[in-house]
């Protein structure tokens, strides 16, 4: 699930947060708010992300589907939100059971949020949405790190939730 609102400059103001990203063209994203929630089979995580991109050029078109950002590369989905458990003394980006994937890692493709041709800088906020299923989550205490990448393939800052009980 994936929301989006958008302001243009000058209506809003966006909240940076603690990394840089890698030049004045990468998107800053910042962490609103973000809340858990039990439900059957596991637990709803709700994000408010806010975000501020010099060029605009974050989000694809339907079409946006050839090299780099092709099914199956990194830059298909512009959106990744990582997993952390909590084991005692640290956190740990959560490995699956039973699965041949590194870690857990929910990736979301925005649409491409600039409505004009020229690149501008736009503000605004997204909303995203996961289920953490009961049978993957081992730990009372977890958080989550939130980046992305724009279409010039800029990355953004990383942004961690606050510790989340459930």
């Amino acid at each position: 699930m994936v929301q989006i609102s958008i302001i243009f400059l000058g209506l809003s103001a966006c909240s940076k947060n603690n990394s840089s990203p890698s030049n004045q063209n990468s998107p800053v994203i910042g962490l609103a708010d973000i809340s858990l929630t039990k439900v059957v089979g596991g637990d709803s995580v709700n994000f408010s992300l806010n975000f501020e991109d010099n060029d605009g050029d974050l989000g694809f078109d339907n079409g946006d589907t050839l090299p780099p950002y092709y099914v199956g590369s990194i830059y298909y989905n512009d959106v990744y939100v990582d997993y952390y458990e909590y084991d005692g003394s640290r956190y740990r980006r959560v490995k699956p059971p039973l699965s041949g994937f590194d870690t857990i890692q929910f990736a979301y493709r925005l649409p491409r949020l600039n409505e004009f041709s020229k690149p501008r800088k736009i503000t605004g906020q997204i909303k995203l949405g996961l289920i953490l299923q009961s049978n993957t989550i081992y730990s009372n205490k977890v958080r989550f790190s939130v980046f992305c990448f724009d279409k010039a393939l800029h990355k953004s800052n990383i942004v961690f939730s606050k510790d989340l009980i459930r």
